[in-house]
């Protein structure tokens, strides 16, 4: 369909789902959005499993297809972004903007969605389990129960594809630039550390993937590197034969819920389905997989330069670079930002989000790592600028 991704840029804040507005919410919601779809036929609705306390572990597979397409989110908990995307996309479905134009696609691709893989861990918004353990390296052993669940529907649905979907810290940044990751990429490594067709066809998909999101946020999509984990879900499903890409929502300048990576998340699922429909994802080549940007760690929350650090009547000039931290919270919100100070010194190969110059103004307290950034810059004795809990609130 010729500009697929602009018309769905356009109808986006239709199906936008409100009930999903930030990022931490209760499994509650989810499950009475999904009640809101058992009416519609078009949604198959199945109960795959129970959490380690009980709660359903649902899936919802539409289309009837012999392309098979299985997609999971929030195998840890604390990772929302694809989950709000997945029901963005499952309100289209439901929508009169399902015309001809996309629902011919289904006959050509089933498509599975697991949208909460870890239930209890959405619960407590953390990355693990009940029981603490993180699901994503379990997939040796598979004892917990959210994992057998994974794996008993890669058996019985037989995926062609499969899209592992995450979140990643703030702090990645695309390789040799100061633009955040808002996406990244990884067709993961297999057990015995050689290619395969699989994954080779999963970086072809990502190569065209890449290039049709480049247009919306340009140079802020990266690349993991193919260190084999093997305990990972992405890594061990690989090595069974299943194509899979691991997609990881990363952040944004100004964009604390992550709305931005949650629409490329509803753009990249409409456009895998084009693109496995079509045959079209088979023109990617493994060649620009590999030119994706890697992932690098250079990025702060807030980077102050220059600042004047005294002690012993001398006067040394240097960095600042300042980290957030979400502690969880009963806000709407679902948190409160907690600040403290990652690293002091000559930073000028790292970026911030938000980054500010101290123009050598004195800081009035001695800074440590690890500590809350509250502090106050002066210039001649005179305030310069503010810092409380990581915010610039005075400059």
């Amino acid at each position: 369909m010729k500009d697929l991704l602009k018309r769905l840029d356009a109808h986006y804040p239709e199906v936008r789902e409100p009930k999903l507005p930030f990022r931490r919410f209760k499994h509650e919601t989810v499950l009475s959005l999904i009640d809101t779809l058992k009416n519609n036929e078009f949604f198959k609705i199945e109960e795959i499993a129970r959490s380690i306390e009980g709660r359903p572990i649902q899936s919802i597979t539409i289309g009837s297809g012999n392309i098979r397409i299985l997609v999971w989110t929030q195998m840890h908990g604390n990772e929302s972004t694809a989950t709000r995307a997945v029901f963005d996309f499952l309100n289209f479905c439901n929508s009169e903007l399902l015309t001809a134009d996309y629902s011919e696609w289904f006959n050509q691709v089933c498509m599975c969605f697991v949208p909460v893989l870890n239930p209890d861990g959405l619960e407590r918004y953390q990355r693990r389990n009940a029981l603490n353990i993180d699901p994503n390296r379990d997939a040796a052993r598979r004892s917990t129960p959210e994992i057998r669940a994974l794996f008993s529907l890669l058996e019985s649905f037989k995926p062609d594809w499969c899209f592992n979907m995450h979140d990643q810290r703030n702090l990645f940044n695309v390789g040799g630039t100061k633009e955040p990751a808002t996406l990244s990429f990884l067709s993961p490594s297999t057990a015995d550390g050689k290619r395969n067709q699989n994954q080779s066809d999963a970086m072809m998909m990502i190569d065209k993937l890449n290039q049709a999101l480049q247009d919306f946020i340009p140079n802020k999509i990266g690349r993991f590197t193919h260190e084999f984990y093997p305990t990972a879900s992405g890594d061990n499903i690989q090595s069974l034969g299943y194509r899979t890409i691991l997609v990881e929502s990363g952040g944004h300048v100004k964009d604390v819920e992550r709305e931005v990576a949650r629409k490329m998340n509803f753009m990249l699922l409409w456009k895998a389905i084009e693109l496995t429909a079509s045959g079209n994802w088979s023109k990617g080549t493994a060649l620009r997989y590999s030119e994706i940007p890697k992932n690098d760690q250079k990025l702060f929350d807030l980077l102050i330069r220059n600042v004047g650090i005294e002690r012993n009547n001398q006067v040394v000039f240097a960095d600042i670079g300042i980290d957030r931290v979400e502690i969880p919270a009963s806000l709407p919100e679902g948190f409160v930002v907690k600040s403290s100070i990652r690293e002091i010194g000559d930073l000028s190969h790292y970026y911030g989000y938000d980054e500010v110059s101290a123009d050598g103004a004195v800081v009035n307290v001695e800074l440590n790592l690890n500590e809350v950034a509250d502090f106050t810059l002066k210039n001649n004795n005179e305030t310069f600028m503010k810092v409380v809990n990581g915010f610039v609130v005075h400059g």
